[in-house]
């Protein structure tokens, strides 16, 4: 049934049904960080990114290595235009999925945005971190 409500709610997403989505996976019992990352998503598409934001937040206090937790949470703050918190959770992302294009696009495009923002960048002069480590999941 869990593993049903789930498909259903990503094939909603995939259709831009959010809201459907949404309803779908507060509706299971586990509450696990792909969910609360799919919910998050969800929120943001339906104009409630403070809400989103907020809950990304507290899962990657709970979850501080979970991939899909980190690049949603990342992805939502350069919506937000919190920069330098956005570059930062893509970081952590890129150092357990260093090779994941749809990542890397995000952190140059946080790196792009607090340039031409005019904030000085405190983070690494190589640009995108590289890493080593792989994650058994296949975000992004």
């Amino acid at each position: 049934m869990v593993c049903c409500r789930v498909r259903l709610a990503e094939t909603q997403i995939r259709q831009l049904k959010f809201s459907e989505a949404e309803s779908n996976l507060r509706l299971l019992a586990q509450q696990t960080p792909e969910v609360i990352a799919s919910q998050a998503h969800c929120m943001s598409q339906q104009g409630r990114l403070a809400e989103a934001l907020t809950s990304l937040q507290s899962a990657v206090e709970t979850y501080p290595k979970n991939i899909q937790v980190l690049a949603e949470l990342g992805r939502l703050q350069l919506m937000a235009g919190d920069y330098s918190s956005a570059l930062a959770a893509l970081e952590e992302a890129l150092k357990i999925q260093p090779e994941n294009t749809e990542f890397r696009y995000a952190y140059a495009q946080a790196l792009r945005d607090e340039s031409s923002q005019g904030f000085g960048s405190s983070h690494k002069a190589g640009g995108i971190p590289s890493g080593r480590h792989r994650s058994s999941l296949q975000g992004g």
